[in-house]
């Protein structure tokens, strides 16, 4: 809710750090409960260094939890470690390989380095695993976008794309906009979206 900006309140973050407090005290070696506290101070305060004392806690606990090696490396994709992010998401997918939203976060960060090739290879692994997956196509065509600059061609990557969500509809959106098509319909698709919405499917 906070980090995803649906609720950013005082009443909020006091309400996750209650709710922190008390599950340290009944579980302390929960690493399920470290994990939560890591991306308290993730999400809530960006407290990176913070965040990853967590995660590094519920790792001595739990060497082989994908979701430990997957919360370190948005941690550290945040303080601008990339490699380290890309090798720590990789090594949670080799234990969770049908994870397709970490397959997207890969693409992400493979684009944000512009190895536009390598992205693409991981939206589509992402897209196999789950076909209706929006946010994947819409960051397909921006990486295609990016890497040949022909929207176009970029726009091969929308197919398989229902418009029905809001990433989609952002995404046909600026797919008129950049291929500079006058479209009717064009406002309507853009008053549809709820912008709040699109957040939660990415672990920025």
């Amino acid at each position: 809710m906070f980090h995803f900006g649906f609720d950013k309140s005082k009443e909020r973050d006091s309400q996750a750090w209650e709710n922190a407090e008390k599950a340290v005290k009944l579980a302390p070696d929960d690493p399920d409960v470290h994990i939560a506290l890591g991306y308290y101070h993730y999400w809530v305060h960006r407290a990176y260094d913070l965040a990853e004392q967590e995660f590094a806690i519920a790792e001595k606990f739990q060497p082989n939890n994908a979701e430990i090696l997957a919360g370190r490396a948005f941690v550290v994709r945040r303080q601008g470690h990339w490699e380290e992010s890309i090798s720590n998401l990789k090594k949670a997918l080799q234990l969770n390989p049908l994870n397709h939203v970490w397959y997207a976060d890969l693409g992400f960060t493979y684009t944000a380095l512009r190895k536009y090739e390598e992205a693409a290879s991981y939206y589509n692994e992402a897209i196999k695993i789950r076909s209706d997956l929006s946010f994947a196509y819409g960051s397909k065509y921006n990486n295609l976008l990016l890497w040949k600059g022909e929207p176009e061609k970029a726009a091969s990557a929308l197919s398989g794309l229902a418009p029905n969500d809001d990433w989609s509809y952002l995404t046909w959106f600026l797919k008129n906009i950049y291929e500079k098509k006058s479209n009717p319909r064009l406002l309507n698709i853009f008053y549809k979206i709820n912008y709040n919405s699109l957040n939660n499917k990415w672990n920025f």
